[in-house]
């Protein structure tokens, strides 16, 4: 059960609304920022005072509820065996759930929903001095579209831009799912309009939570649980307790057997409920598609259409989403390669600290909540998500080998391993949704810089920095992991920041009810309340009448 609302919740997190501090540098070349998802679509895509559905909060009570009417189904299915009323039960309360935004079966709008009414369709030109912001082409799209249609209106986009400007060429600049609509450009278009492109927090490798939830290969464990829980700041009593009661737990063991008890479970319903969910909203989307990667693709494939039925019907998205998928997302590193060899100057901006939404079964990975460091930088190798560093040996080997100096001052990250490690920066303690405005002063600086920029040419941004609590000033990062300013006093704390105040509601909401959860299943699983063991002999007598 929880597995399932976790589907939904972290699809859900993907989304998020912020408007980007507007860079105060300025450079002499045009940029054209390609943002990932935002948090709503208009009813009417041609109408700016329509209805706005709003995407990244659930309704009210709806976790609490969910949970309170799967009691009874739920002691039905671990005394019986039959989970028909708990898929059904369950299906039923999430299906309506941000199903106003889904697209049809063939991946396209059902509706008029959309973005039409805000985009930029005439650009001007916006310089001041000569001089260009990171922000003043932002290329708006549907994100939940097909990224290699939407990259035909990026071209469109390009050549206007170039118009208003009489510039020969663009930088581009994409954050999350904007990197699907830029490479499927590049694919497309080829790099001839492209100077300089600043990949900044994107899946490079895909997005591991995405990956996870469409393919239904969800895991959870109890260590991650409890580092996910405590590095979530929280004043709330109760909250405190449950982090404390859920630590506790799994301090002595006693996470393990409700944890394998819903594994149990998951793989008893998640065929039956999951495909039908994401059929229903996200699943739809070619834009979300877009970010599984490699090692969930086929999985996710054939969790949802590997039915003969579901394939036909499906058709024409699933052609949408291998296009991408084999077509464009395959080839990703010769399309990159491609570019820099025709010159263009590429940079990857990369945030982690963060511990990975514990569902996946890279959960102690580093990351920025959603995609870990891994697949952000194809390849850069770091210690586990709480270890203190890499291995004696392991150091030992860069050394003889001369590639030391791409590893982290707290030795936990080597970016020589990975994708373009000379130009490529590491950013501790960001989350995926935070976009202070010192980063985007950092590609400021790459996009205004005389050659193409290394990790080594500025002493103000060595490739391993520390964003401030206020996140207003990126801070070189020390030996210990943090900078010349107390570590304590630069943790990011919700509260100040009203999108992430809104994921940690969901799960503060689904971490108490899933300590609910846990509760009831040990009771169900030892019969040891004369309540359950009556329901079960209840409904056992109901179903064998």
């Amino acid at each position: 059960m929880k597995k399932i609302i976790a589907a939904v919740l972290v699809l859900s997190m993907l989304i998020v609304c912020v408007s980007p501090a507007f860079a105060a540098v300025k450079m002499p070349a045009p940029v054209v920022y390609v943002a990932g998802q935002t948090a709503y679509i208009y009813s009417d895509k041609n109408d700016i005072d329509s209805e706005l559905y709003i995407t990244n909060t659930l309704p009210e009570g709806l976790l609490e509820d969910t949970m309170n009417d799967l009691t009874r189904p739920l002691v039905k299915g671990l005394g019986t065996g039959n989970w028909d009323e708990y898929c059904d039960v369950l299906y039923n309360a999430l299906a309506p759930v941000f199903s106003e935004i889904a697209l049809d079966k063939n991946g396209e709008p059902k509706n008029d929903t959309g973005y039409d009414c805000v985009k930029d369709t005439e650009p001007t030109d916006r310089a001041v001095n000569g001089r260009y912001s990171l922000y003043d082409y932002r290329f708006i799209y549907d994100w939940r579209l097909d990224p290699c249609a939407t990259a035909d209106e990026l071209n469109d986009y390009i050549i206007a831009v170039k118009a208003a400007t009489g510039a020969s060429k663009v930088n581009l600049a994409c954050r999350g799912l904007g990197y699907s609509i830029v490479l499927a450009y590049l694919a497309e278009y080829g790099c001839d309009d492209v100077n300089e492109l600043a990949l900044y927090n994107v899946g490079l490798g895909g997005v591991d939570v995405c990956g996870a939830m469409f393919s239904g290969r969800l895991e959870l464990d109890g260590d991650a649980l409890v580092r996910f829980i405590e590095t979530t700041d929280t004043d709330n009593v109760l909250l405190n307790f449950v982090k404390g009661s859920i630590g506790y737990l799994n301090s002595n063991g006693a996470l393990a057997d409700p944890l394998k008890i819903t594994e149990r479970v998951y793989g008893k319903i998640y065929e039956k409920v999951l495909p039908r969910l994401l059929r229903e909203n996200f699943g739809t989307m070619p834009g979300y598609w877009s970010l599984v990667g490699d090692e969930y693709y086929e999985d996710a494939i054939a969790l949802n259409f590997g039915d003969e039925e579901s394939a036909e019907q499906y058709g024409g998205l699933i052609e949408k989403l291998n296009n991408f998928h084999y077509g464009v997302f395959d080839n990703a590193r010769a399309i990159l390669d491609s570019a820099l060899e025709n010159g263009v100057h590429i940079y990857n901006i990369v945030k982690y600290g963060k511990q990975l939404v514990p569902v996946t079964e890279n959960s102690a990975a580093q990351s920025d909540r959603l995609v870990s460091l891994y697949n952000q930088t194809w390849g850069a190798t770091a210690a586990d998500y709480g270890e203190d560093a890499l291995s004696d040996e392991y150091l030992a080997d860069l050394a003889d080998n001369g590639t030391l100096d791409f590893v982290s001052p707290d030795a936990c990250i080597d970016a020589s391993t990975g994708f373009i490690p000379e130009h490529t920066w590491f950013i501790k303690n960001l989350d995926h949704d935070e976009m202070p405005e010192c980063a985007d002063a950092l590609m400021a600086a790459a996009f205004n810089f005389n050659g193409y920029l290394t990790v080594f040419d500025f002493e103000d941004y060595p490739q391993y920095l520390f964003c401030s609590k206020e996140k207003t000033e990126l801070h070189p990062l020390n030996g210990e992991g943090g900078s010349e300013y107390e570590e304590s006093d630069l943790l990011f704390d919700w509260r100040e920041n009203l999108t992430f105040t809104g994921v940690i509601q969901f799960f503060r909401d689904l971490i108490l009810n899933i300590t609910k959860a846990i509760i009831m299943i040990i009771r169900a699983s030892q019969g040891i309340t004369a309540q359950i063991e009556s329901e079960v002999e209840v409904e056992t007598e109901t179903l064998a009448g």
